[in-house]
């Protein structure tokens, strides 16, 4: 497995808060996009696992997630 950051992709704060709060409390290393466009344009290196909201305007979790894993 990678030693890539954990990627949070979700438009509400609250979840991206919530779930950040809780895996950094356990060590993990983070990123954070509001959406999938942002988290197309992140740089670093690539993340080990993405935790991804399915319902977000403008691209939805499962068009981001295929762009991802190219």
């Amino acid at each position: 497995m990678s030693d890539g950051p954990i990627l949070i992709v979700d438009d509400d704060a609250f979840v991206r808060t919530l779930l950040r709060e809780m895996l950094a409390e356990q060590g993990h290393p983070l990123r954070e996009a509001e959406n999938g466009h942002d988290a197309l344009s992140l740089d670093g290196p690539p993340p080990r696992v993405v935790l991804l909201d399915l319902f977000m305007p403008e691209m939805s979790g499962m068009e981001a997630l295929a762009l991802i894993r190219d």
